[in-house]
């Protein structure tokens, strides 16, 4: 997220979320997560993700906006 004044409390919750590329995390929370979303997926390595302090920790408040719950490259 980007985390100014206009990020929405759910996308703010997404950031610094790590799951592995094949994870079914990204089948509902990939971005765009809402309309005008500016979220974006940074992909790191496991030992990059450990040195940032990254943890699979997935608040419940982490949650694309209603009717955005689907991977935008894949079939639903």
């Amino acid at each position: 997220a980007v985390n100014d004044g206009r990020t929405r409390p759910a996308h703010s919750a997404m950031h610094g979320i790590i799951k592995a590329v094949d994870d079914s995390f990204w089948n509902q929370h990939a971005p765009p997560n809402g309309h005008r979303c500016r979220c974006t997926v940074t992909q790191l390595t496991q030992t990059a993700a450990e040195q940032l302090g990254i943890t699979q920790t997935i608040p419940k408040e982490a949650k694309p906006d209603k009717g955005w719950q689907h991977h935008p490259l894949r079939d639903n």
